[in-house]
């Protein structure tokens, strides 16, 4: 070692490269072998410009150990340099036959073809390195990425479907599962135009999340097109019921109270809603507004009273506040029968504007 370090120093590479390759012959274990011929391999590349000697020390470590992303990089950047891509298909083609290794086969077919997508620019020589690694290995996460990333590339979308629907059945994890389920969605309603099985997707999607964002505005957006207002009503009352935020929750219920009141005529229903809305933020006029005119429209004056008192506390202007006032003093009159209600209330109003007395006695 101490040997090989006043080499370095002395910029002695030849005997360097010498002693390493002496080392790397009685090194038993393949691991440390790997790195010695790696570091040759750099040696002859970095230090003696001599790539051609280079390649051929890298490529069989390369073919031990597919894996490793920092040797393929080092494959791809000789083989670029030196204009012997033949030469690299060549060994890896003949690497895959090697039977007993279907492992390391797969891997060596997705690095075929991203070399041939990437550095070469061979979209349809990419293509069938992929199908054969999942020849190989069924299901392969890098082959099935490969192929998307081509598909997609491509426009060819039924064929990105497919891929899709084979990486949802392998992914493990259920969030990631369920992105990709949106993907496959978003691919059928806008490239496919197949709604009902988007549908589908996005319903099971929000089964076992009701918050996923992307299912839910794709959902949404389908049920508004379609007129779909009992499943809206149903997706949005869940989501609202999932959300933790309470901004989110106050606005999830809020457009679910809207749809229960515009669309599907609920007023019961709608009315506990923007009741909801409000124990979240009670000051959240459009929630008032609403009540306002359903209580209205029920003709339930004391809960109307309720609203128009509250409309009054946070009216922003005099005249705001004097409306809401003397609307408050006509019902305490004429539908409540309570004469000294009402004359309190009006004389609240000529506390703010002394002026309405004129029109008052008028």
């Amino acid at each position: 070692i101490a040997l090989e370090e006043c080499m370095r120093k002395a910029r002695q590479w030849e005997g360097l490269v010498d002693i390493l390759l002496d080392r790397a012959a009685g090194a038993e274990d393949p691991v440390q072998q790997r790195k010695l011929f790696a570091e040759i391999s750099r040696i002859y590349e970095t230090e003696l410009d001599q790539l051609d000697k280079a390649i051929v020390v890298l490529l069989p470590i390369f073919m031990g150990d597919p894996g490793n992303d920092d040797l393929a990089a080092s494959v791809s950047r000789l083989a670029r340099a030196l204009g012997r891509w033949d030469e690299v298909f060549a060994s890896v083609n003949q690497a895959i036959e090697r039977p007993g290794e279907p492992e390391k086969a797969a891997i060596l077919c997705n690095r075929m073809g991203r070399w041939y997508l990437e550095d070469l620019g061979r979209a349809d020589f990419a293509l069938p390195c992929y199908q054969k690694a999942l020849t190989i290995a069924p299901g392969d996460p890098t082959a099935l990425l490969g192929l998307e990333g081509l598909y997609r590339s491509q426009s060819s979308w039924t064929e990105l479907a497919d891929v899709l629907k084979r990486r949802i059945e392998v992914v493990k994890s259920p969030a990631e599962r369920r992105d990709l389920q949106a993907g496959l969605g978003s691919i059928l309603i806008t490239q496919l135009h197949d709604v009902p099985a988007a549908t589908e997707i996005y319903s099971a999607i929000l089964k076992e999340d009701p918050i996923h964002e992307d299912a839910f505005q794709a959902l949404e957006r389908i049920c508004i097109k379609e007129e779909r207002w009992e499943e809206l009503a149903r997706i949005t009352e869940a989501r609202a019921n999932a959300l933790t935020d309470p901004v989110a929750r106050k606005d999830a219920f809020y457009a679910l109270a809207e749809t229960c009141e515009t669309r599907l005529s609920n007023l019961e229903k709608a009315s506990g809603l923007y009741a909801k809305v409000l124990e979240l933020q009670p000051d959240h006029l459009p929630s008032l507004k609403a009540l306002e005119v359903i209580f209205a429209q029920t003709g339930d004056y004391k809960e109307l009273n309720r609203v128009l008192e509250k409309q009054t506390e946070i009216a922003s202007t005099p005249k705001q506040r004097i409306d809401l006032m003397m609307r408050r003093a006509s019902i305490h009159e004429e539908e409540f029968l309570d004469s000294k209600a009402a004359l309190g209330l009006v004389d609240g109003v000529l506390e703010i504007d002394p002026r309405m007395r004129a029109a008052l006695d008028g």
